[in-house]
């Protein structure tokens, strides 16, 4: 009985931590004055630690790991321009 819940929750884990981050290869940096994203599948995703991207040009190409994230306390009190740019989530 003890090896089966052993096996059950290192299983658990293993999905955990498997489905936490996604990596892809060849991710477009599309950087304006809104923020910086990474286009994944034709879709914009605001980048929250966009620092890990500064070195990078909009145009760009870059192998990434990230995880989808709801908030972004980075980019709260910072200024940014009025324009509005689409993006279809924020991710870290």
């Amino acid at each position: 009985m003890k090896y089966i819940i052993t096996v059950l929750i290192f299983c658990a884990s293993i999905t955990v931590f498997a489905c936490g981050k996604k990596k892809l290869n060849n991710f477009k940096v599309v950087k304006d004055c809104t923020g910086t994203y990474l286009r994944i599948a034709g879709k914009d995703y605001l980048v929250c630690n966009d620092a890990k991207l500064a070195n990078f040009t909009s145009g760009s190409t870059v192998n990434a790991t990230y995880k989808n994230i709801t908030t972004c306390t980075e980019h709260e009190n910072k200024v940014v321009c009025m324009m509005y740019h689409e993006h279809a989530g924020i991710i870290e």
